[in-house]
C-alpha cells in the first residue's frame, strides 16, 4: 500500500511539472531570444543590402566617369 502511495504521488509530482512546462520562463525566454534573433539576422541582411547597392551604385559612377575618359 505504501508504495502505491508514493508512486501516486510520483504521478501527480509529474504531471505537475509537466504543466508547469507551458509556463517555463526560461522557454519563453529562449522564444523571445530567438525572435530577437531572426530580426538582428533580417537587420544585418538589411544592411548587406544597402552597402552593396552604394558600392554597386559606386563602381557604376567610377565606370561612367572612366568611360568619359575614352
Amino acid at each position: 500500500m505504501r508504495y502505491f502511495v508514493l508512486l501516486l504521488l510520483l504521478i501527480l509530482y509529474a504531471g505537475a511539472l509537466y504543466g508547469q512546462e507551458e509556463n517555463d520562463p526560461f522557454k519563453r525566454l529562449d522564444d523571445k531570444f530567438e525572435e530577437l534573433s531572426e530580426q538582428q539576422d533580417q537587420n544585418f541582411q538589411d544592411y548587406i543590402n544597402r552597402q552593396d547597392a552604394k558600392y554597386k551604385a559606386w563602381v557604376a559612377r567610377i565606370e561612367a566617369k572612366w568611360n568619359s575618359f575614352e
